[in-house]
């Protein structure tokens, strides 16, 4: 059994037990859901990622707010895994569409000179400047 799938039966495991502890949205879910989407991006399984990284955002969201920078990490997450699944200019434009509406909530909440801002502004022109080709 190769390192990643034991990682992966030890976080399931480890999630089926906090669940069980604190319910199904409580933030300690969300570190194992992330690890889950971690183990799954890096095995090319893009979909599960996809829900698993859904799935932290949502969570984290609600138990710390847009503007934290677990949140944010988490946006980064998601918005990796979108670029990635299908042709990268097929969904080029989804990825764009979802970074610029993160900005502008986080610029509402944060303000302009957040540094946060700064590396979602540097992410979302590296993905304009993919648009060009």
């Amino acid at each position: 059994m190769g390192n990643g799938v034991w990682a992966g039966y030890c976080y399931k495991w480890a999630l089926k037990s906090t669940e069980r502890r604190y319910g199904l949205e409580h933030a300690k879910i969300a570190e194992h859901v992330r690890n889950l989407g971690n183990i799954a991006w890096e095995y090319g399984r893009l979909e599960e990622a996809r829900c698993y990284y859904a799935r932290t955002l949502v969570i984290n969201e609600k138990e710390y707010g847009l503007g934290h920078p677990i949140v944010l990490g988490n946006i980064h997450d998601l918005g990796k895994v979108l670029y990635e699944i299908g042709s990268p200019i097929g969904n080029l434009q989804g990825v764009i569409k979802y970074y610029k509406e993160m900005l502008m909530k986080f610029r509402k909440r944060l303000g302009r000179e957040h540094p946060y801002i700064k590396e979602l502004h540097d992410t979302l022109k590296r993905y304009l400047s993919m648009e060009k080709f």
